[in-house]
């Protein structure tokens, strides 16, 4: 065979070798070659109380401006800890980008959160902020949070209940789940505009796990202890609700009540004077910002520490 020959056989060996060989897959692109969007999840409490329901909804406004995919997944109920783990492990190791939660409670979810970090998932605290005690002592890398200043707004909220009361009264308090930080946080601020009327006597402060069943079974008990009850602050307004069942079930009109989280049926009662005050936390801007914060860490940019949210109180017109 002829040099020039043999240098055309060569080459075509080498076209033929090269075209059997597929490039590479781009992972940040699909199967019909679309790049691929960002999976950031969204873990909730639960989807049975009206707040988590606008918290996702400002989630969902996020996502479709920055072009991401949200997974939502919700506990049954904001009691449901292990079952809000298993959610983080799933979305784990469904490989998500980001996960925006969250917690009901403040501890038991870290361990579960520093396997996803270590995965190298993005993390935004949403809500109920995550112990930073807790955190330090898992290792873990600080993370973004998003919510209000639950002890101011409860303070506001208190001081607004409690401010036609000029002799002495009786208060209560239905407090929220002992785990959780927000619960310690509106219970803190409720006590301190009490110990600023001290001819106000807090007779009651009672744990109603956020259920609506639960304030109005720990307000019947409250009530038959206490009959001359003059005031109650609710530390959320699922709660509120069933201690206005109570009321109405044993007929006392009297008691002047205050909620926390700005639910439409509390608002009406506001409105028609038989609530004194509730606190809208915006949850809809904390789900927003929550997939907002996790797309730009995403992007490579670094996000603030901590994002306060305005919480508004709510009062008659």
């Amino acid at each position: 065979m002829s040099p020039i020959r043999l240098l055309l056989c060569s080459l075509f060996c080498l076209l033929l070798s090269a075209c059997g060989q597929a490039p590479a897959p781009d992972p940040s692109q699909s199967q019909s070659g679309a790049r691929r969007k960002p999976q950031i999840g969204l873990v909730l409490k639960t989807m049975t109380n009206p707040y988590f329901v606008s918290m996702e909804q400002g989630a969902r406004r996020a996502a479709r401006e920055y072009g991401v995919q949200l997974i939502v997944r919700s506990a049954a109920a904001e009691t449901s800890v292990e079952q809000q783990n298993q959610l983080l492990s799933d979305l784990i190791e469904q490989k998500v980008d980001a996960i925006v939660f969250a917690p009901s409670d403040s501890m038991r979810l870290i361990p579960q959160l520093k396997r996803a970090q270590q995965a190298g998932i993005k993390l935004v605290n949403i809500d109920n902020r995550l112990n930073p005690d807790g955190l330090a002592h898992a290792g873990m890398h600080k993370l973004p949070f998003v919510g209000v200043n639950n002890e101011k707004a409860a303070y506001e909220a208190v001081r607004h209940l409690l401010a036609p009361f000029k002799g002495p009264a009786r208060a209560a308090i239905l407090e929220g789940l002992p785990i959780a930080s927000n619960a310690q946080e509106r219970l803190r601020g409720a006590r301190r505009a009490l110990a600023e009327k001290p001819q106000i006597k807090l007779v009651a402060s009672v744990v109603g796990n956020w259920r609506i069943d639960d304030g109005r079974l720990v307000m019947k008990q409250i009530l038959q202890k206490n009959p001359q009850l003059d005031a109650l602050f609710c530390a959320n307004d699922m709660m509120a609700l069933g201690a206005m069942q109570a009321m109405q079930e044993e007929g006392r009109k009297e008691i002047r009540i205050a909620g926390y989280d700005g639910l439409d049926d509390v608002r009406k009662a506001v409105r028609d004077g038989k609530v004194a005050a509730t606190v809208d936390q915006q949850p809809d801007l904390q789900g927003y910002h929550g997939v907002r914060l996790a797309y730009l860490q995403l992007q490579g940019q670094t996000v603030p520490a901590s994002m306060e949210i305005p919480a508004l109180l709510v009062l008659p017109p």
